[in-house]
């Protein structure tokens, strides 16, 4: 349902560069449960608002139900979200 290849995030600040991100693969199947845990500072939140589309990846791709989303426009991936997210 959820696969997630190679998924890298970069922020950058003038010269100085930050990875948040580095190389995550997931795979989270129909009807499982996932738990992201990990320390402050580890890149949960943004695996999360780049899985919920809130947020775009630097590397990688991203697929719901076999379909590549991360080069979706704006107004696609608003339908995507209505659809697909939900976040509490």
């Amino acid at each position: 349902m959820l696969t997630i290849k190679n998924l890298k995030k970069i922020y950058t600040k003038g010269d100085i560069k930050v990875n948040a991100l580095t190389g995550i693969n997931l795979n989270i199947e129909k009807k499982e449960f996932a738990a992201i845990c990990g320390p402050s500072g580890s890149g949960k939140t943004t695996l999360l608002n780049i899985i919920g589309t809130l947020d775009v990846p630097s590397e990688g791709q991203i697929l719901l139900e076999k379909e590549d989303y991360t080069n979706k426009t704006e107004r696609q991936l608003s339908l995507l979200r209505r659809q697909s997210f939900g976040f509490v």
